[in-house]
């Protein structure tokens, strides 16, 4: 899972424990420039899981050879994970800002229990699909602990994260559907898909104007804008 996490997590989490830190004893603030660099790191996450998704078969043919081509579900399951992964990490700089990094210990540990049940099957039964079905449940169900006890740290009763989440997931699905629906119907060839790949952000940034996720220039202004201020 850390195909697109490496892409994120080390350009962004520091400037972002940087900026909220500046802040903090400010919670207004806090919450408002916490919620923009949420929103605009989430929609860029999203895009990044749609086209390694999308594109999986094509990147494990370009690396591995056609032989490999069956491999590229695990490849997409391993996206997915990442996806829930790196806004839990997002989300543990809030305890780290507020040096109470002991509640990141106790929520690692409460993951690792639901994350060794699934270990424990997947070695029982063999199946190497267990084990990654079982990373996405966990990784979902530590999003969601780590949203509400971060939640009562910062005081806040916005509830933003699952809203952006929910329409996020449901553009994912409609552009990672409609492209494996055209992929199937007229068998796309690879260098065809590779010229869509444009298209696809296109329409990616469209969506997300449309059902009102976010509007990714005028928020990185607004990002800018109240870390300076």
């Amino acid at each position: 899972q850390e195909v697109p996490l490496g892409l994120i997590k080390s350009t962004t989490l520091g400037v972002v424990f940087t900026s909220l830190s500046r802040v903090q004893h400010k919670i207004d603030l806090f919450n408002k420039i916490y919620e923009k660099i949420t929103v605009f790191i989430t929609v860029i996450l999203g895009l990044i899981t749609v086209l390694l998704f999308v594109y999986s078969e094509n990147i494990i043919v370009l690396m591995y050879g056609i032989k490999w081509i069956d491999s590229s579900i695990y490849m997409k399951l391993l996206v997915l994970a990442s996806y829930f992964y790196m806004q839990e990490l997002l989300i543990r700089v809030i305890f780290k800002v507020f040096d109470q990094t002991h509640k990141i210990l106790y929520l690692e540990i409460g993951k690792k229990i639901v994350m060794g049940t699934s270990i424990v099957i997947g070695v029982i039964t063999l199946d190497i699909m267990v084990l990654l079905y079982g990373l996405i449940i966990s990784n979902i169900f530590s999003l969601i602990f780590n949203l509400i006890i971060s939640k009562k740290v910062i005081k806040s009763n916005r509830n933003f994260e699952f809203i952006v989440n929910f329409k996020l997931i449901f553009v994912i699905l409609i552009i990672i559907l409609s492209f494996n629906y055209q992929h199937d119907i007229n068998n796309l060839s690879y260098i065809v898909e590779f010229l869509l790949f444009p298209l696809i952000i296109i329409i990616y940034f469209v969506l997300i104007k449309i059902f009102n996720i976010a509007d990714i220039i005028k928020d990185s202004r607004e990002i800018l804008k109240l870390i300076k201020s």
